[in-house]
């Protein structure tokens, strides 16, 4: 029940049953502390009323003056406690679950979408493959477990399903009639991921970009296409940086479907890409990519 309730929902029934509780506590003492203190006892439910006089910070009626040192204290935390409730209860409690009630629901699956390529896990890993693949028309739909992430993919135009990671989300990302698949989650989320798609006869390409360089070849052997390892590879860039003595290197193309390849390429010191965009470099005109 609980992990079906979001958390905003969980703090505002948290809060309600909360409420109750404190109002009886504070009801039971007021009760006690009038008649063995003040000697002048009171009802349960004149108590209560001043226990909701209290925490709403409405004021009080006759109870209005008291002698006892401990009841005075009793008051003042008392109205303490309301002050504190009052000032919690709209921007904790209230606001984020009526925020939630009235925001546009996140997508939990996709519907009619085939030649597709899916991608699990956004980052800036995947930022530029996202432009390629809109750059030729390419469908894709993103698989986001994080609230707000999902969310700001979806204001910016993309198709996105909100599920964890392990939550039957390729199933509901169209795989199925997927071309491509593109793992940029963790390594273990990937390798269970990729398990998952290879067992349920998914036979299109699929790219995995891993953070350990140790996991790309059992990447490979449980039926990865290609593995690329980002941070890796950043690395190697900065050290290129202050070393010339690194040999360039230039591993083989990755094909997403027919009009899109991926390729890890290494820019050395001189080299005439050094230090230029893509398009200052011209490498458009003078290559065909």
């Amino acid at each position: 029940m609980s992990r079906m309730l979001s958390r905003s929902s969980r703090r505002l029934l948290a809060l309600l049953c909360a409420l109750p509780l404190v109002l009886v506590v504070m009801a039971l003492a007021y009760q006690a502390g009038m008649r063995y203190l003040e000697g002048d006892p009171r009802s349960f439910l004149r108590s209560l009323a001043w226990a909701a006089e209290t925490l709403s910070t409405t004021g009080y009626g006759s109870d209005s003056a008291w002698s006892h040192p401990l009841m005075v204290l009793l008051v003042v935390l008392g109205q303490a406690v309301g002050v504190l409730l009052i000032f919690m209860m709209f921007p904790i409690f209230l606001l984020p679950y009526l925020e939630e009630r009235f925001e546009t629901r996140l997508p939990r699956q996709v519907k009619d979408v085939s030649d597709h390529t899916v991608i699990l896990g956004y980052g800036p890993a995947v930022e530029g493959i996202l432009e390629d693949l809109a750059r030729i028309d390419r469908k894709t739909v993103i698989i986001e477990g994080r609230r707000d992430q999902a969310r700001d993919l979806v204001d910016r135009g993309e198709q996105v399903v909100f599920r964890q990671h392990d939550d039957d989300a390729l199933e509901a990302a169209g795989l199925a009639e997927a071309e491509s698949l593109i793992l940029n989650a963790s390594d273990d989320e990937n390798a269970a991921a990729l398990l998952e798609a290879r067992q349920n006869g998914f036979e299109g390409t699929v790219l995995a970009l891993v953070d350990d360089p140790l996991h790309r070849h059992p990447m490979k052997l449980v039926g990865a296409t290609a593995v690329f390892t980002p941070r890796h590879i950043l690395g190697a860039a900065l050290a290129a940086r202050t070393s010339r003595k690194i040999s360039p290197w230039l591993s083989g193309f990755v094909s997403i479907g027919d009009q899109l390849l991926i390729q890890e390429v290494r820019v050395e010191p001189g080299s005439a890409l050094d230090g230029k965009t893509l398009g200052e470099a011209d490498v458009g005109a003078r290559t065909g990519a």
